[in-house]
């Protein structure tokens, strides 16, 4: 396949969420570490509520009149990459446009309503390859879908969640983070922090649950707020950045006693790192029925979205044996990495 191949990636979000970005910022990084001179950019929604920061080059719809389907459209014919990813959402037309155009395309789905988009009409004749997100369960296709996957040509492959490739250094953690993390240590992440419950941003309850976390064990905590946390963060006696990175994440997780998350890629992150996890739904329709997945499966504590909840799953799940436990199903578990997978499929897909 060409070494500089042209990816263009469509991530589908809006109204504090954040996970189709990470999702595709995920997989593009990983895209140009195996692929170095390869060219990657974005097109992003617009809008009030909405994150418009990608660290590759990006487009954004600024809502000059035209629908997010025809701003894509007219993008993708301007550009002509090799490939569009589609992450969340696609539509007819687009799958046409690169059709005619002979550009080829590939569609990530998490859940069932968004996997149920590949099969539409436009979808079972013109996609070319379908990567299902899967929650916590073997991501088989239910009958009607199976009876319209016969009548098409799509590649599908699915898995449970996409890891970020960690730093080798920790250079870009402000020291006093350096010197927490040095001891055991509390992770709190409410993913992309847009979302507000009962008029609070779940960033600023999250600090809550660490000072209460703090106050009755001592345990140092460390709360992510989110890029797109906006609240006030009141910290005390524990500590509280935006964001990290994706990579930087992982790192985290790995190395914490318990981290306290969404039900969204936070949760999967931190059970795929090994780390015990309390979750709680906080805002995403999707996000209950996910937790109740993965707490099937034995992969979480679910809590609910308040402060007494969180913090009550949280210290019991900072009780040594149950820890320990907690560790050895993940360990046990085969949760699937989807970046790796997604390469090869990338690979086929321009070779």
């Amino acid at each position: 396949m060409n070494p500089s191949p042209f990816i263009l990636f469509i991530p589908a979000y809006g109204k504090g969420g954040t996970g189709e970005l990470v999702r595709c910022v995920t997989l593009a990084t990983a895209v140009t570490r195996r692929w170095p001179q390869a060219r990657i950019e974005f097109l992003l929604p617009g809008g009030p509520g909405t994150l418009q920061q990608a660290p590759f080059t990006s487009h954004c719809h600024d809502d000059d009149g035209t629908s997010k389907e025809q701003f894509n459209n007219r993008e993708i014919e301007r550009l002509r990459p090799a490939l569009v990813v589609f992450d969340g959402g696609i539509r007819p037309s687009s799958l046409a446009l690169c059709r005619r155009l002979a550009i080829r395309t590939a569609y990530i789905s998490h859940h069932a309503k968004a996997r149920r988009k590949a099969f539409r009409i436009g979808g079972l004749q013109q996609l070319d390859a379908h990567w299902h997100q899967r929650d916590a369960d073997d991501g088989a296709l239910p009958p009607l879908l199976r009876l319209l996957d016969g009548f098409s040509t799509t590649e599908r492959l699915s898995f449970d969640i996409c890891l970020a490739t960690a730093p080798s250094s920790s250079e870009d953690l402000p020291a006093e983070v350096l010197a927490l993390i040095a001891a055991p240590y509390v992770l709190l992440s409410p993913g992309g922090g847009g979302y507000r419950l009962n008029g609070q941003w779940v960033g600023d309850l999250f600090v809550e649950v660490a000072e209460r976390l703090h106050a009755a064990t001592g345990i140092a905590c460390l709360t992510l707020l989110g890029p797109m946390h906006e609240g006030s963060a009141r910290t005390r006696h524990t500590l509280a950045l935006k964001q990290v990175s994706p990579g930087r994440l992982v790192a985290l997780m790995r190395q914490a006693q318990l981290v306290v998350a969404n039900g969204a890629g936070s949760m999967g992150e931190a059970a795929a790192a090994g780390c015990p996890v309390v979750a709680a739904p906080l805002g995403a329709v999707d996000q209950p029925a996910r937790i109740a997945a993965y707490a099937a499966a034995g992969r979480v504590q679910p809590a609910e979205p308040t402060l007494e909840s969180l913090t009550e799953q949280a210290l019991a799940l900072l009780d040594p044996v149950r820890n320990a436990q907690q560790r050895q199903q993940l360990a046990e578990a085969k949760i699937v990495d989807g970046i790796p997978l997604m390469c090869e499929a990338i690979a086929r897909l321009l070779a």
